[in-house]
């Protein structure tokens, strides 16, 4: 049996920052999900299915009116997810347990305009399971959250906050710098 260890204090100021984050966050969804829109409350399903498939598919992502990408969202048969929008190469779903997995599978995917600067954040919240090398050892959970910025003036994405020593981020895509229109 596996004992679970966490340090009360920490864990509950970390679950109050990504609780204030949700609730300042709104659900991204301005079309039906059959315009190919990235909609971030079907991605565990979505994501579920690219895993099962060993497949991908892509989507669009609007930053605001004027500023948008493609999404490509890809599914391996380790039971792992990526979310690659154009600088950034993010594991949004883990379910292959190689020390560490997400609780429910996937990761949280929010957009909202933090910074009041007309564009969407990329908001990534959860918990993080980790589990150890070996069956006996303790599982440890740990609350997560990561958020990206368009940066206007460099013309990629950046990491404006994260929590915890552990990152979504993957290598990251090589591509060529987007302006922004206003």
């Amino acid at each position: 049996m596996k004992l679970i260890n966490a340090n009360k204090q920490s864990k509950n100021l970390s679950v109050t920052v990504i609780g204030f984050i949700v609730l300042a966050v709104s659900t991204f969804a301005c079309s039906a999900p059959g315009d190919k829109i990235f909609v971030n409350s079907s991605s565990g399903e979505l994501f579920t299915q690219l895993v099962n498939n060993n497949s991908q598919t892509q989507r669009t992502l609007k930053l605001n009116n004027n500023l948008q990408f493609n999404v490509i969202l890809d599914g391996t048969s380790k039971g792992n997810g990526t979310l690659k929008i154009h600088n950034l190469n993010l594991r949004i779903f883990d379910q292959h347990d190689d020390g560490v997995v997400y609780e429910g599978d996937v990761l949280n995917v929010d957009f909202k305009d933090l910074n009041d600067d007309k564009l969407n954040e990329i908001i990534i919240t959860g918990i993080l399971k980790y589990t150890g090398d070996n069956e006996s050892d303790s599982v440890n959970y740990e609350s997560f959250a990561q958020i990206f910025s368009f940066d206007c003036k460099l013309g990629f994405f950046v990491s404006l906050y994260k929590t915890g020593r552990y990152s979504v981020e993957l290598p990251a895509v090589t591509v060529d710098p987007v302006m922004c229109v206003y």
